[in-house]
């Protein structure tokens, strides 16, 4: 899967949310988390301003998105990478023993459960 960044998800007057503004790969259908807080973010930052098109504001919806949405788009291309790849001697094995502690560590499971709710 390729993923789609555009350069900017901003213009004038104009902000990108969604899959126009990004997309990941639909291993665990994470898109639309990501499009929901996107809406989050710019109507909170819209109840705020009495310019809705401000460029301030955009750069700000901009910038508050970023790390999200690149941590989501590298997390799911990651791990569609690894699930893909069975080419490398005892790739499988250690899938699974990454998973199992992951299962086991309930630190990593509730991170990584609320980073996929968006929390």
């Amino acid at each position: 899967m390729i993923k789609r960044q555009p350069k900017t998800v901003i213009s004038q007057r104009v902000a990108l949310i969604g899959d126009a503004a990004h997309t990941v790969h639909p291993l665990a259908g994470q898109g639309v988390n990501l499009g929901f807080a996107d809406v989050q973010c710019l109507s909170n930052l819209l109840a705020q301003s009495s310019d809705i098109g401000s460029w301030s504001l955009l750069k700000q919806y901009q910038r508050s998105r970023l790390l999200a949405v690149r941590m989501m788009q590298q997390g799911c291309d990651g791990l569609f990478r690894l699930f893909a790849n069975d080419d490398l001697p005892g790739i499988g094995w250690l899938r699974n023993q990454g998973l199992n502690l992951v299962d086991c560590s309930w630190m990593i499971k509730n991170r990584l459960i609320r980073q996929a709710m968006g929390l």
